[in-house]
């Protein structure tokens, strides 16, 4: 049995390993909101967390790619997953910056 979803907050996603870099996050419902190269947080609703930069999205946005940190390879979110997502402050965003970041 899956446990239940908990609610997870930005917080919760900036306790990163030793060594991580801590960013503020900010918790995206819609998705239409998503760009290519934003760096995101994916938590599923197994509670299991992936992260990266989005490398493309649909253009009806209900599907994207990110290329997941620490060399995990590129994955496909799906909106009807139950996921959260949530991204980089965009105030904190580093335009063109091709480096990874992980959180």
């Amino acid at each position: 049995m899956t446990p239940p979803l908990q609610q997870t907050t930005p917080d919760e996603l900036t306790q990163a390993p030793s060594g991580a870099l801590t960013t503020e996050m900010e918790r995206i419902p819609d998705w239409n909101k998503l760009t290519r190269a934003d760096e995101v947080a994916i938590r599923r609703h197994d509670g299991s967390l992936s992260s990266g930069r989005i490398d493309m999205l649909s253009m009806d946005r209900k599907v994207f790619w990110i290329i997941q940190n620490n060399g995990k390879g590129r994955t496909m979110i799906e909106k009807d997953e139950d996921t959260t997502v949530f991204r980089r402050a965009s105030g904190r965003r580093n335009e063109g910056h091709t480096e990874s970041y992980r959180i």
